[in-house]
């Protein structure tokens, strides 16, 4: 499914439903208009919010993706890979950041709402 929809990614991570073990649990999704909703297309559990933490993971959802999507979007070390284009996030730099690193042309996009929430502080 997201590999049609890979043109635009959602990010965030959420401390609420956070395991002890773990920092934050951080969620991808793209929506998908068939079931006007939005398709979650991974759940992380990250030990902190680094950049090489943020890397690490951008870089394993390339790789993951490739491996269940058949469309040639790019080529990475001769692995099939799905490069969104626009990315979906707040205002995190370390995310911002390493979705630059990984996907490399990719735009981001910041969530309007969080960033109202942020200048009331």
């Amino acid at each position: 499914l997201s590999i049609k929809y890979n043109e635009d990614m959602f990010a965030d991570g959420t401390f609420y439903i956070a395991p002890i073990f773990g920092y934050q649990v951080f969620i991808t999704r793209v929506f998908a208009p068939e079931i006007n909703s939005f398709y979650t297309t991974s759940l992380s559990i990250l030990n902190n919010k680094e950049l090489a933490t943020y890397e690490l993971l951008f870089e394993e959802l390339k790789k993951n993706e490739s491996n269940y999507n058949n469309n040639i979007i790019s080529n990475y070390n001769n692995n099939i890979i799905v490069i969104p284009k626009i990315l979906h996030s707040d205002f995190e730099k370390s995310i911002f950041n390493a979705s630059i690193k990984i996907f490399h042309n990719i735009t981001i996009k910041y969530c309007t709402y969080l960033y109202k929430c942020y200048i009331q502080y």
